[in-house]
């Protein structure tokens, strides 16, 4: 008894491809790729820039202030906080920036409201582990 195995059959592409057709898909896939990654970096620069700058302009308008020096410091490290930015705003309704702030004598968060790029503003109050204080 001998067993027959049947031939394998080619299976047809259902909607066969043109001639270089995969090629340019592939193409468009990585044209894609890179316009998303450089529109990602191009956004990452613009907002590193901008709170480099808002970051510079905290620092002109308030390390000299006798509160962030009583509590804080000489000023070693500001940076901006964008989460809590966010969280303040939805909370307060307010336009607000939140630095990080870290000095010689400990650290807290700077909240001020309704800052412009010459680092105008409205109100400003440091918030440390001693409480929240007003900035004049």
């Amino acid at each position: 008894m001998s067993i027959s195995i049947p031939p394998r059959r080619r299976v047809a592409f259902r909607f066969p491809l043109r001639h270089g057709a995969a090629t340019k898909i592939v193409l468009w896939i990585l044209v894609g790729l890179f316009s998303a990654g450089a529109i990602g970096v191009l956004a990452y620069t613009v907002v590193t820039m901008a709170s480099d700058h808002m970051e510079e302009e905290a620092r002109k308008a308030f390390a000299d202030n006798p509160v962030i020096l009583e509590h804080i410091g000489e000023w070693e490290e500001c940076t901006t906080n964008l989460q809590k930015t966010g969280n303040y705003e939805r909370t307060r309704h307010v336009h607000v920036v939140v630095f990080d702030l870290k000095g010689t004598k400990g650290s807290g968060v700077l909240v001020v409201t309704e800052m412009d790029n010459q680092g105008n503003y409205e109100s400003a109050a440091l918030e440390t582990d001693h409480g929240t204080f007003e900035l004049q």
